[in-house]
């Protein structure tokens, strides 16, 4: 930025030179003075004496100007404010953009951060349950959540785009979050008891025999203490995919990138 400011007033002080071999209007009269002159005079001498007279009635060039005083001077120092103030608004800029990526930068270190993973249940077996984590550093205020579940194939790649949540979960009235502070989704879920009339499917599970990934995934939006440009809570939302590994008895992070973005 500050090359293309130094650039441009270079350009004009070059443009500003280089019109100096035009004629000053001021001195119009003297060369008008001059060709009035010219028919007169008989003399070959003369002729050559007034035709050095009308050359000589030929404005100075302009940057002579430039350092005569007091006019010259005065345009310099004209001159030299108008860069400084250029100058001094291009640092203003710069120093204004670098305190607001700061600023930004605090904003996010300190932001809560809401994480999901599915956790295996303490007593009851083959059962899970969400848990949901602000891993942040400030609280975090939960807004509304939902939790889906999907038969897919062939792959979890084949997830319908963009995400469809219709199930929403449970909210506590205690939505506040501080930091490290969890909440447990229950009821539990059993991911080998299910009843998979009732699971939704997508993609084409033609293509391997009827085989496909059973997918657990879902949003939750909260909002931090940070407020946006117009004095509201700023609003952030993460999405999980899971994938259940029935051979593994686990569950693995799968699925579109669009099924897995935090904001």
């Amino acid at each position: 930025m500050k090359l293309l400011v130094l650039a441009a007033i270079a350009a004009a002080l070059i443009a500003a030179i280089g019109m100096s071999c035009y004629t000053d209007p001021c001195n119009q009269p003297k060369q008008n003075d001059a060709q009035k002159i010219l028919p007169s005079v008989i003399s070959p001498t003369g002729i050559s004496h007034t035709s050095q007279n009308a050359a000589d009635a030929k404005c100075s060039p302009c940057w002579k100007k430039l350092v005569t005083w007091p006019e010259g001077i005065t345009a310099l120092a004209i001159i030299l404010i108008l860069f400084a103030i250029v100058w001094q608004a291009v640092e203003t800029g710069n120093t204004a953009e670098a305190a607001l990526l700061s600023a930004q930068a605090v904003i996010n270190a300190e932001r809560p951060w809401m994480t999901i993973t599915i956790e295996p249940h303490p007593t009851l077996e083959g059962s899970y349950f969400y848990k949901i984590t602000n891993k942040g550093r400030t609280p975090a205020t939960i807004v509304e959540a939902y939790r889906e579940i999907e038969y897919v194939a062939p792959t979890p790649d084949s997830l319908p785009i963009p995400p469809h949540y219709s199930s929403p979960m449970y909210v506590p009235p205690d939505n506040l979050r501080v930091t490290g502070e969890a909440w447990d989704d229950h009821p539990q879920f059993k991911p080998e008891g299910m009843d998979m009339q009732n699971v939704r499917r997508s993609g084409d599970h033609s293509q391997v025999g009827g085989m496909g990934s059973l997918c657990f995934y879902g949003q939750i939006t909260y909002t931090d203490a940070f407020p946006d440009r117009n004095g509201k809570p700023t609003s952030h939302y993460t999405r999980w995919c899971y994938v259940y590994d029935v051979f593994q008895k686990r569950f693995s992070p799968s699925g579109p990138r669009e099924y897995r973005e935090k904001t």
